[in-house]
């Protein structure tokens, strides 16, 4: 019964991972146009993604934070206006 569990989880996991991938790659397709989003100096992580899904540049926060969350030794979030004139894939924002 335990295996059973385990494997039932671990099918869980990949499932959602092999989501999250394939949404990294799809770029929003609800694009209104060129749009220029500003991002004050200090926000968060979490506020920013939600800026961009409030703004349509993302359809979902979570891409955005998994890709942010992997990179955030090497990345830092920048302050400024953005300008976005065609869709992106979130792991491009």
């Amino acid at each position: 019964m335990m295996k059973k569990s385990l494997v039932f989880v671990a099918l869980v996991v990949v499932t959602a991972l092999v989501v999250l991938l394939a949404e990294l790659y799809r770029p929003y397709s609800n694009y209104t146009g060129t749009l220029i989003v500003e991002i004050p100096p200090g926000t968060s992580a979490m506020d920013v993604a939600k800026i961009l899904v409030e703004r349509g540049v993302l359809e979902h926060r979570y891409p955005f934070l998994f890709r942010y969350a992997l990179g955030r030794p090497r990345n830092s979030l920048k302050a400024g206006e953005y300008n976005f004139e065609r869709p992106l894939r979130p792991i491009d924002v």
